[in-house]
């Protein structure tokens, strides 16, 4: 099990939250709304089965997640 931490703009929260809860991959989410000092804007904390973390990094990517 991986843990992955983003920090990203609240812009996007919604749209990579909806990601991850959609993904059979990720166990749980949790969202921090304006935890984020830099970028400024939220956290999404989320915890991940190694084998589906490529797929899903490559999708955050494609979304403008670094």
């Amino acid at each position: 099990m991986l843990r992955m931490s983003i920090s990203l703009p609240a812009d996007l929260t919604d749209e990579v939250t909806t990601l991850l809860r959609d993904s059979s991959a990720v166990s749980s989410v949790t969202v921090l709304r304006g935890a984020s000092v830099l970028p400024e804007g939220d956290v999404v904390l989320a915890d991940l089965a190694r084998e589906g973390a490529n797929p899903i990094l490559d999708r955050l990517r494609a979304l403008g997640v670094h």
